[in-house]
């Protein structure tokens, strides 16, 4: 049993951010599995991420596109099993967009995190996402922050957890008061036209730096919420090259 004191909830992508587990995909439908997608690897440091965030009271959700049987199998062969519970995985029938198919949701993930609070509040100030692709970005929860990092492969967990302690450092406990804070400090970068929304407002990217760890933020525009401009926090274009480190193979 994975023992914590609830403090907040971290919703987590599967491939290419945990690590990548290709192999199981051919394995569980009995097929050979293709030169060059032999074994299964973990991002380097992950563990060690994990445990951290679960030692400073964080709850731990997978949130991935692929089936349940396939994400039970990753975190049992990794041993992330032990980090994250098994009704702690929330697959592709459950967090994709009801009406629009492609992005992911997370109100049901803040409802069962904060279960036990019986005031109603929104708690997703308390939440942050993490994953490889725009996709993985919530499509529901406006000011719940996403982190977007493709360097799973090539770069250690550590530089996750210099962007997520900035934050709760910055915001005091609270991740979306830490990206308005930091985004208020950030340098500017460009604007750029929103890629999701027909309308013409341009977004402002800023760029911060911190241990060595580079990264850009912007809120981006999602049309349901276009008058509110400090809606999706996002986190992006992550450079961190002195964290380079080569990812763990478990089988």
């Amino acid at each position: 049993m994975i023992e914590r004191q609830e403090r907040g909830a971290i919703c987590w992508d599967l491939d290419d951010t945990l690590g990548v587990f290709e192999q199981l995909e051919y394995q569980l439908q009995g097929k050979e599995v293709p030169n060059g997608q032999e074994g299964i690897f973990l991002r380097a440091d992950i563990r060690e991420l994990l445990k951290y965030l679960s030692s400073k009271g964080y709850r731990h959700f997978l949130t991935t596109s692929a089936g349940e049987r396939y994400a039970e199998e990753a975190l049992r062969i990794s041993g992330l099993n032990k980090l994250i519970a098994e009704d702690d995985i929330w697959p592709n029938d459950i967090i994709y967009f009801r009406h629009r198919f492609g992005y992911k949701t997370y109100a049901e993930v803040e409802e069962s995190a904060f279960f036990y609070d019986k005031t109603k509040k929104k708690h997703s100030d308390l939440m942050l996402v993490v994953g490889d692709r725009v996709n993985d970005q919530p499509e529901d929860l406006k000011r719940l922050v996403f982190i977007e990092d493709i360097n799973c492969r090539t770069h250690s967990a550590e530089v996750l957890r210099v962007i997520i302690d900035g934050l709760l450092k910055q915001g005091k406990g609270s991740f979306i008061r830490g990206f308005d804070r930091i985004y208020g400090l950030a340098d500017n970068e460009t604007s750029r036209m929103p890629n999701r929304s027909p309308y013409p407002r341009k977004i402002d990217v800023k760029k911060y730096r911190n241990k060595g760890v580079e990264f850009l933020m912007e809120y981006s525009s999602i049309e349901f919420y276009i008058n509110e401009p400090k809606s999706f926090p996002r986190i992006y274009g992550i450079k961190a090259e002195s964290y380079r480190k080569e990812m763990e193979r478990v089988k």
